[in-house]
């Protein structure tokens, strides 16, 4: 078992026009779902569902991001209007039924793995990705551009880009829930009377270590396929611009956990274990808890 770390990202920054669908069938009856990133004829493209090009995606739903009061913490304005799967299941069957396929395809996320399962009820298909559309390919948990044969359920073979998993599920050394310092001043006069003046609402800090991770989780150097993201990765992406969602519901039943990296942690500084031995390293988080988010 292990947490997966799960972070925002941009499809305009990555691939340029978005994720395109082209649906195709073969004389043999397979059906293809062919994924590009470039503009091809009976085409369908992810950002063709929003207004805006440049819209954050997540693989849960970030646009109703709840704090412990029950208060949108920040503007989710900037947030696709569903989640990554739910509009990939969107574009994709808008691709297959204007080209006459009527079996609906099922895109679905496991919080936990990281991948993709894509199926279908009625009908056996095909995941192709075009030859240079690696940024997609990994995006959508796959390690080759063929798939095989054709099947009613296609899971992907590695977990996501823009996602860690870890080893252990599970935070150690951890802070809770705490309040930072500077939030509130006080005055004494010389008669003893009291002047205060304090914030209304205090930012929540939570602070941990994910620990005993693998080299090919922690640097970039070394993560390769089946582990295409890492921790080093997650950190450049986010700083503290980024939120990021760890999907465990150990602290609360039903949500996940919504973080930003605060100032003094938002550099990645893994720490070995032992001395000179890089079989296991430790990684501080050092957040800001900017919300929970209904888990999938």
């Amino acid at each position: 078992m292990a947490i997966n770390y799960s972070t925002v990202f941009d499809i305009s920054e990555l691939i340029g026009s978005g994720i395109i669908a082209w649906f195709d069938s073969t004389p043999d009856g397979d059906i293809y779902i062919d994924l590009y990133h470039t503009g091809y004829p009976y085409y369908y493209a992810l950002d063709d569902y929003e207004t805006n090009s440049s819209y954050l995606y997540h693989f849960v739903d970030m646009t109703a991001v709840q704090d412990y009061q029950g208060d949108v913490p920040y503007d989710t304005s900037e947030y696709a209007s569903a989640s990554f799967p739910a509009l990939l299941q969107t574009t994709i069957n808008a691709a297959t039924t204007a080209r006459g396929w009527s079996n609906p395809i099922i895109v679905t996320w496991d919080p936990v793995t990281a991948k993709f399962t894509f199926s279908c009820a009625s009908a056996g298909f095909r995941v192709l990705f075009e030859g240079t559309a690696v940024a997609i390919r990994n995006l959508l948990g796959f390690a080759q551009n063929n798939e095989g044969v054709a099947s009613a359920s296609i899971t992907s073979t590695q977990p996501c880009t823009y996602n860690v998993v870890s080893d252990i599920n599970g935070m150690s050394k951890v802070s809770d829930e705490y309040e930072p310092s500077g939030i509130a001043s006080l005055a004494i006069s010389d008669g003893g009377k009291h002047f205060g003046m304090s914030r209304t609402k205090s930012p929540i800090y939570h602070d941990w270590e994910q620990r005993f991770e693998p080299i090919e989780k922690v640097f970039k150097r070394n993560s390769v396929d089946p582990l295409p993201w890492s921790y080093q990765h997650l950190f450049e992406q986010c700083r503290t611009v980024y939120p990021f969602t760890v999907c465990t519901e150990q602290y609360r039943t039903g949500y996940y956990p919504v973080y930003f990296f605060r100032e003094d942690g938002a550099h990645f500084k893994p720490m070995r274990d032992h001395p000179d031995y890089d079989g296991h390293w430790h990684i501080p988080f050092r957040t800001s808890l900017a919300g929970w988010v209904a888990a999938p």
